[in-house]
């Protein structure tokens, strides 16, 4: 999704020791081939805010390497850039304005080489150290970055609703995922749908007819390519009304349908691939 471009937004780089502390413990940069290279992912939510939404973009050659984070809908503070565990700066959000960036930039920090690829990237809140925003793996390769993960899967039923039947659905690119489950055939009550044993969402059932809950890793609140820099390529639309944004990864995962304790339905494990 193009965004218009704005005027430059606020950004505050930690001291030049923290830096070279972080990055002595982290792996060595990577030379690149000939002429620049961009590599960018979108930044997975944690829920601890639910409008926060951002990405980050890593352009290298040989001589330099520059990493920006974009992100939307934090509330008002300092957040610590994290790159494998440790903090290269830090990034003050402010209510005036709707999205914050980080410029990390070798160039303006004394030469110092640094390559984000195969590692984790967060978006943590000083005050409360808790993470905001992540990304498990920022990608290696094209390849990578362009990859796209569709995992389809039905549920098996566990023999209290003989009639009740289901199938899930998982979808990742770029750092955007969704998950849809369906179900149908289920006598009317309340039910919970479970991840790794955890609630993940309740539904209300009134008829045997089909259910859908959608999650979502993009924030209802807004687009986060609004106002930035997009991802190239990146056509995401909003999240579709109705769905629930996604915090968690189902793959490896047992997903269930309960109701009152007892398992409905069942897929143990959701498949990695």
């Amino acid at each position: 999704m193009k965004r218009m471009q704005r005027s430059p937004l606020p950004l505050m780089i930690s001291a030049a020791g923290l830096i070279a502390a972080t990055f002595a413990m982290a792996p060595p940069a990577r030379a690149a081939s000939n002429g620049p290279h961009e590599l960018q992912i979108r930044l997975s939510p944690t829920g601890v805010t639910p409008t926060a939404s951002g990405k980050a973009k890593f352009k290298f050659v040989r001589r330099f390497s520059r990493l920006t984070v974009e992100a939307h809908g934090l509330l008002p503070g300092s957040y610590d850039i994290l790159i494998g565990g440790g903090a290269i700066g830090t990034m003050d959000v402010s209510a005036e304005e709707p999205a914050s960036r980080f410029d990390f930039d070798s160039r303006t920090a004394s030469g110092l080489l640094f390559d984000p690829r195969g590692t984790s990237l967060e978006i943590v809140n000083r005050e409360t150290r808790v993470a905001e925003l992540q990304a498990d793996e920022f990608p290696s390769d094209k390849t990578e970055e362009i990859r796209k993960i569709e995992i389809a899967t039905d549920f098996a039923n566990a023999g209290v609703q003989p009639a009740a039947s289901g199938d899930a659905e998982f979808k990742s690119f770029r750092g955007r995922s969704q998950l849809r489950v369906s179900v149908a055939g289920l006598a009317p009550g309340t039910y919970d749908v479970l991840v790794g044993g955890a609630a993940q969402a309740r539904i209300a059932v009134t008829s045997l007819d089909t259910v859908d809950i959608a999650f979502d890793s993009l924030p209802s609140a807004g687009v986060d390519d609004q106002g930035g820099e997009s991802l190239a390529g990146d056509r995401a639309k909003k999240r579709a009304a109705g769905s629930l944004l996604l915090t968690f990864d189902p793959r490896g995962l047992p997903v269930s349908l309960s109701q009152g304790g007892a398992t409905i339905l069942l897929i143990d494990p959701f498949p990695e691939n």
